[in-house]
């Protein structure tokens, strides 16, 4: 029994109350004009010669092959986030929505936790109190003085005009700079601002643009689901229709990497959850879709029974007019829950201090020792990779000024790599960041002598810096590598994309993926064809035409409805001789069709017998009998 044609609309209704079908639309022409169909050689294509009139009726009752020319019309599509879910279920997880970059967020996120404990812009050098509410809902303890947390907070706002270093390698040499100011001019805050290209004493010695963009090479980039150097984090429909909270899996512990995200089953006695409210309980998504799908009616020679089917005239199969999309129902702006907590080195990490044999270790290819052996998504790694960002990379290292004098006299220098202005004593070699402290004539103290860090990169004193503040918080130069990671939790915290940024992200997003949507709603359409080999369709030139069916008419397999059969014919065509020798009649090509795969024919008289072979290459003789331009009569008769 041929099964009833079913609305695009309907079946989407379906598919959208849980049913797994797909989307169809009836077949449409522009024309019906009748002209002769020509080959694209200008040839008028071969007609069939009329039937013996005395041949007998081939036995078995016609089958009736109809064309329904009634236009499709378009479907208006109207979700919500439960009727998303329901329509594209597991399949949203390979539908990407947007991609995230990470740089607003990871902005807003550490200057929240620098403001949360008093920092500004108007007072950068001030002192800090990590004490009050703000700090105590990101999870600063009590005795926040010696925690980890208020350790990285010192490390994000450390200045040369607040920079305690007692216990690195510049800590001893500020000791002595605050015990001998007749030495140091402009003090220690000074004689370091100087060293760094005359910085003002309350420029960052990490400037946060540089950290965020090393999190993003080291800490984000090593994530296996990141995998890319920019901070692109991609989020799926899946995703943003479960309000973000699949990131915390996504971006969570994978291997080795301790994840980017902490998990909600992880530490977690309060019962966290990582969400998001950028689709709201508002949420809404209009759009407007045609289909490309087409039913046809034609026959299945072995049963010598009609049929129908659904092919796809176009690419992707659906039409999805996403100029004129509707979205609503978004936060203004939008924020997510988020907890993130940050591994460490839990042993002290060396310098590469051996002179010139150090130079080459530098990132990215060549570094050999040091922190470049590190794990990428340790702290102390993206601190002294922020380091080589902004000191040797943005803003290369080439100074060199006198920072203490003795009796109107230059007592000791520093070059950073080799100024054009650098001493004798300075190696010309001297990559750019590579710091040489130097003890110029005459050397008035033993005490200076023994104050000087030893020839390194810049960037790993800074490893130095980090890595003493992460283990020693309170200060006491005494570092402790027991020390416990510090964890964050923020509260709406903005991820840096306005509303209609979000809204051009998706729909631009969503007009990449017009083919795999398309495969997602009726990627099974197939299951509903009938297994015809051949069909009646009409051309774009508007003249109906047989189509013998081929691998591209999909339909399922007699022996497993769930899979896909391709048909393959060995003698595809139609001929007008049984011995199917030199007796073709259809053609791939005819003038003004746009199909070049099938054996087409088109009827020109109203009587026609014509001989075909199946799939199992059984031949047939079938008679063809036109009614009018829009239906045929057929008998099929095996040989």
């Amino acid at each position: 029994m041929r099964k009833a044609a079913r609305s695009p609309l309907a079946l989407l209704v379906a598919l959208a109350a849980g049913c797994n079908q797909g989307v169809y639309s009836d077949v449409t022409t522009d024309s019906d004009t009748e002209t002769d169909a020509t080959t694209e050689a200008g040839t008028t294509a071969p007609d069939v010669p009329d039937p013996d009139p005395a041949a007998s009726d081939p036995a078995g009752p016609p089958i009736t092959l109809r064309l329904d020319d009634t236009a499709p019309s378009s479907l208006t599509l109207a979700v919500d986030k439960s009727a998303a879910l329901t329509i594209f279920a597991e399949q949203s997880k390979y539908i990407d929505l947007l991609t995230i970059d990470a740089e607003p967020m990871l902005t807003n996120a550490l200057d929240t936790l620098r403001a949360a404990c008093g920092w500004s812009p108007q007072n950068p050098s001030g002192k800090l109190d990590c004490s009050g509410a703000e700090a105590k809902a990101l999870g600063f303890p009590d005795a926040w003085q010696t925690s980890p947390e208020y350790a990285l907070v010192r490390l994000l706002t450390l200045t040369p005009d607040n920079a305690n270093l007692e216990g690195t390698s510049l800590g001893t040499l500020q000791g002595f700079a605050n015990d001998n100011p007749q030495i140091f001019p402009t003090g220690f805050a000074g004689a370091l601002a100087d060293s760094l290209g005359g910085i003002d004493l309350d420029d960052s010695l990490l400037p946060l643009p540089a950290m965020i963009r090393a999190i993003e090479m080291s800490l984000l980039a090593s994530h296996p689901n990141v995998d890319n150097s920019e901070g692109l984090i991609s989020v799926t429909l899946y995703d943003a229709l479960h309000d973000m909270t699949p990131l915390q899996e996504k971006l969570g512990a994978i291997g080795e990497h301790p994840g980017v995200l902490l998990r909600d089953d992880i530490d977690n006695p309060d019962g966290f959850v990582t969400k998001s409210d950028a689709l709201t309980d508002q949420f809404k998504m209009v759009m407007t879709i045609s289909s490309r799908h087409r039913r046809v009616d034609g026959v299945d020679l072995s049963a010598a029974s009609g049929g129908d089917m659904f092919i796809v005239q176009g690419d992707p199969a659906l039409d999805f007019h996403l100029n004129d999309i509707e979205i609503s129902g978004l936060a203004d702006p939008p924020t997510i829950d988020m907890r993130l907590r940050i591994e460490e080195v839990t042993t002290p990490i060396e310098p590469c201090d051996d002179g010139p044999s150090c130079y080459d270790n530098a990132p990215p290819e060549q570094a050999f020792t040091g922190i470049w052996t590190e794990d990428p998504w340790n702290f102390e790694y993206f601190a002294a990779l922020a380091g080589w960002l902004h000191y040797g990379v943005e803003n290369p290292l080439r100074y060199y000024t006198c920072y203490a004098f003795y009796q109107g006299q230059c007592a000791a220098t520093v070059a950073l790599g080799h100024a054009q202005n650098a001493g004798a004593e300075i190696d010309p070699a001297a990559p750019d960041g590579w710091a040489s402290f130097i003890l110029t004539d005459p050397p008035f103290s033993p005490t200076l002598i023994a104050t000087l860090p030893p020839q390194q990169y810049f960037w790993e004193m800074l490893v130095g810096i980090a890595d003493t503040m992460y283990h020693d918080p309170n200060g006491d130069g005494v570092p402790d590598y027991e020390t416990a990671v510090p964890q964050f939790t923020f509260h709406g915290l903005d991820i840096g994309v306005s509303t209609q940024e979000l809204v051009d992200k998706v729909v631009e997003s969503l007009k990449a993926q017009e083919e795999k949507l398309a495969t997602v709603l009726v990627g099974e359409f197939w299951r509903n064809n009938d297994p015809l080999d051949f069909y009646y369709w009409r051309g774009e030139d508007g003249r109906p035409y047989l189509y013998f069916a081929n691998e591209e008419d999909l339909r399922p397999d007699p022996q497993d409805p769930n899979k896909q059969l391709v048909p393959s014919y060995p003698t595809p065509g139609f001929y007008s001789c049984p011995e199917f020798s030199g007796c073709k009649v259809s053609q791939t090509t005819v003038l003004g069709v746009d199909d070049k795969t099938h054996e087409k024919l088109r009827l020109v008289d109203t009587q026609t017998i014509l001989y075909v072979r199946d799939d199992q290459n059984d031949p047939y003789e079938v008679q063809f009998t036109v009614a009018n331009d829009a239906e045929i009569f057929v008998r099929v008769t095996p040989l």
